[in-house]
């Protein structure tokens, strides 16, 4: 900003005043196109892909789910970084970086390393006797880290296999909410004390999961609502995930049945095509570069 002692020549009361004035305006306006800015790239995408990954998780889209899911956490966690004037150029789509520089940031009080018992206690099942029915994960920092490599971008080709428990998608949830509600200009100490002193509340961000909810009958408030916990104004506590026998979903990737099986028959032809297919991978997939020291195995 410029300074009224930098001015020369001399103001007069009036003119400083205005400029007093013309500065004051200039610096609310240019917060309000900040935030607006900071919004509509990175809150109301993440919340549209936040709510793409939930869609998917009940369609059994595994893959697409652990992509957008890691995605959608992303976008919270730069947005949060940057409503708060903390640089995020440099993240790329390591959302572990991102919740680090996050936490060293805002603290372990704002975003803790495991989930409060204060939301945890709104999921029925999470004290169940039975392990089906536990999280897999004690808080957004150990899900955040497999989510990297489920879901980050080695991963867009889904050439890793995956393990996904039912009860991720409340791992999921939970993080996300711990993360949106940090999606506030944490240099101002009144939005701090609102934090610290609700832990069990998300501020509204007049976004799109506020707009979803606030619209009568909207098309996305069964796929936003559905056993949602936390993001969800109004949840329907008598409902849970229903979770089957094994109560998780398994898939091998196509690396693995092409190449792995090949490798371990008994077959010398599927062995053979296991050694030529690995060599052939290795110098034509794209995003081949997580797997190469596996793939070399098989040469």
């Amino acid at each position: 900003m410029l300074l009224l002692d930098e001015i020369t020549p001399p103001l007069d009361k009036e003119q400083e005043e205005e400029l007093r004035k013309k500065h004051r305006d200039e610096d609310w306006l240019f917060e309000a196109s900040r935030r607006d800015l900071i919004r509509r790239t990175f809150l109301e995408t993440a919340d549209a892909t936040y709510i793409t990954a939930r869609w998917q998780f009940f369609n059994n889209l595994n893959f697409e789910f652990f992509w957008n899911a890691s995605h959608a956490i992303e976008k919270y966690l730069k947005a949060a970084l940057l409503l708060s004037n903390v640089k995020a150029n440099d993240l790329s789509h390591d959302i572990e970086t991102a919740f680090k520089r996050a936490q060293e940031n805002f603290g372990t009080i704002l975003l803790p390393s495991t989930f409060p018992e204060a939301l945890t206690v709104r999921i029925p099942n999470i004290t169940s006797e039975d392990p089906i029915r536990r999280l897999r994960y004690d808080g957004p920092k150990s899900y955040i880290q497999s989510l990297n490599w489920q879901g980050g971008a080695a991963a867009r080709y889904a050439m890793n296999s995956h393990a996904l428990p039912t009860t991720d998608l409340y791992c999921f949830d939970l993080t996300v909410f711990l993360v949106r509600r940090i999606v506030e200009n944490l240099q101002l100490a009144d939005k701090v004390h609102q934090l610290t002193s609700l832990p069990d509340a998300c501020p509204s961000k007049h976004s799109l999961l506020e707009k979803v909810y606030a619209t009568a009958s909207h098309p996305l408030q069964n796929t936003l609502g559905e056993v949602n916990y936390f993001l969800n104004p109004n949840p329907d506590t008598s409902k849970a995930l229903q979770i089957n026998a094994l109560g998780i979903r398994f898939a091998n990737s196509a690396l693995y049945n092409n190449i792995v099986e090949n490798a371990e028959s008994n077959s010398r032809i599927r062995q053979a095509v296991s050694k030529r297919l690995a060599k052939w991978t290795v110098e034509h997939f794209p995003g081949i570069g997580p797997y190469k020291a596996d793939m070399q195995q098989y040469l």
